[in-house]
C-alpha cells in the first residue's frame, strides 16, 4: 500500500511563522510554482521540513489526491503498482521520497511521467541535501538534466538562525496544548547557545528539545545548564554560559554594595528597579 498523508497545521506553521530570508525566498517560489503542473525537487537534510513543504505544494495546486512513496514501498510493491499510479483519470500529487536511492528501474517509469505520458501525475521529488547523481549513468540522462533545473533547496535550520526564537515559542505552545504541558521560557544566554549550535536534526531535533524540557522542567526559565551538552558544548556556548554568569556576579555585586537596596542596586547596575527584578526572578536570587 502507498501511504497517503496530509500536512499537520501545527508543522507549517514553522514556515509560516519564519522571517529568515532563506525561507521567505523559498516559500515566495513555492507559491509561484505550486499551481503548475511540472515536477518540482525539494532537496535538503534530514528534518528540514521537505515533507510537509510538498504537501503544502500540493494543497495549493487543486489536485484530488496526495500519494507518497519511497524505495520501502517500491520493494513490497513493485513495478506493476509504480506503473499503475497514473492509471485513473484523477489529477494525483506523488510525492517520491528518497529520490537517490530509487533503482534504476523506476528511473524510467519517472522519466515518463515527466515526458507527459501520465499527464495526471504532478511529482514531487525529495531529495538530499544536494541533488546530485550519486551513481553517474544509473540515473538517465532525461530524467536528472530534468529534474536538475527543476530543484529548490530547503534551507537547514542553521541557515535559518533568526527564526530559532519564534520557532522554539512555537514549539512549546503546540506542545502545551497537545500535553498539557507548562510552557518553559530561555535565558538570554541559552538562547544564544541553541543559535551557535548547528542542529543536525533540524526542525525535528528542536521540537523534540522543547518536549524533553517541558517535561521534565514545566514552567521554568531555561538555562544553558539545562541544555543537553550537545548542545551546551557547541560553538560559542561557553561564551554564552560566561554572559550568564558575568550577569549573576554584577547583580550579586550591586547588591551587596546597595546593602540589599534593590533601587540602589537598579541604579548601580544601570537599569529598571523592573528589569533588576526580572533579572531576580529569572535567575532564582530571590
Amino acid at each position: 500500500m502507498s501511504t497517503d498523508f496530509t500536512t499537520p497545521p501545527s508543522t507549517l506553521a514553522f514556515w509560516d511563522l519564519s522571517k529568515s530570508s532563506e525561507a521567505q525566498t523559498l516559500l515566495d517560489q513555492l507559491a509561484l510554482l505550486a499551481p503548475l503542473k511540472g515536477a518540482l525537487v525539494l532537496s535538503g537534510a534530514m528534518g528540514t521540513g521537505r515533507r510537509e513543504l510538498a504537501g503544502r505544494v500540493h494543497k495549493d495546486s487543486g489536485n484530488a489526491h496526495l500519494q507518497s512513496i519511497s524505495p520501502e514501498w517500491f520493494a513490497v510493491n513493485g513495478m506493476a503498482a509504480l506503473c499503475d499510479i497514473g492509471g485513473d483519470a484523477k489529477c494525483k500529487t506523488v510525492v517520491v521520497e528518497e529520490l537517490e536511492r530509487w533503482p534504476e528501474s523506476a528511473y524510467f517509469v519517472f522519466t515518463r511521467w515527466l515526458r507527459g505520458e501520465s499527464a495526471n501525475i504532478r511529482p514531487i521529488f525529495l531529495a538530499g541535501q544536494a541533488f546530485v547523481r550519486q551513481q553517474p549513468g544509473v540515473m538517465p540522462d532525461e530524467l536528472y538534466f530534468a529534474l536538475s533545473v527543476a530543484s529548490l533547496s530547503v534551507p537547514s535550520l542553521c541557515q535559518r538562525k533568526e527564526d530559532i526564537p519564534v520557532l522554539l515559542k512555537a514549539c512549546s505552545q503546540m506542545t502545551k496544548q497537545s500535553q498539557r504541558f507548562h510552557s518553559i521560557r530561555f535565558s538570554a544566554a541559552a538562547m544564544q547557545c541553541l543559535k551557535a549550535y548547528h542542529w543536525p536534526g533540524n526542525l525535528l531535533e528542536l521540537r523534540s528539545l522543547v518536549e524533553r524540557l517541558e517535561g521534565l522542567l514545566p514552567n521554568t526559565v531555561i538555562q544553558v545548564g539545562n541544555l543537553p551538552k550537545a548542545i551546551q558544548e557547541s560553538k560559542n556556548a561557553s561564551e554564552a554560559l560566561n554572559l550568564e554568569n558575568n550577569e549573576i556576579e554584577a547583580i550579586k555585586k550591586a547588591l551587596k554594595v546597595a546593602q540589599g537596596n534593590k533601587s540602589r542596586a537598579a541604579r548601580l547596575l544601570g537599569v529598571s528597579r523592573d528589569t533588576l527584578n526580572y533579572r531576580l526572578r529569572k535567575y532564582a536570587l530571590v
